[in-house]
């Protein structure tokens, strides 16, 4: 079971991803984020797989170096087509309060 600061910690790591993104395609289930140039040296320590596997709600990931993008598949009873596009374009002020509802979430579905 992770602690409450590693669970903190794997949230501010999707959020340094959201920095680099934009949302290219979403469905219920399913979103498509494109990622930036600048994402490569960015987040060159960032590794998605422990973090899809840590974060509730999340199945499956696919990223597409040459495009740059990465598809995430997602239940959307855990976590609401809604909530992710907030943390996508959420300014940096509005993130305790998305930290807070991600943690919520994880408690929930631990």
């Amino acid at each position: 079971m992770k602690t409450d600061q590693e669970k903190r910690q794997a949230i501010a790591t999707l959020f340094r991803v959201a920095d680099y993104a934009r949302i290219a395609h979403h469905i219920d289930g399913r979103i498509r984020i494109k990622v930036s140039r600048d994402a490569k040296q960015g987040l060159a320590d960032v590794e998605l797989e422990p973090l899809t596997q840590q974060l509730p709600g999340l199945k499956h990931h696919r990223l597409n170096s040459k495009t740059g993008s990465i598809v995430i598949e997602y239940d959307h009873a855990i976590i609401p087509a809604t909530l992710w596009e907030k943390i996508i374009i959420s300014p940096e002020e509005d993130r305790p309060g998305l930290t807070e509802e991600l943690l919520t979430i994880w408690k929930q579905h631990s």
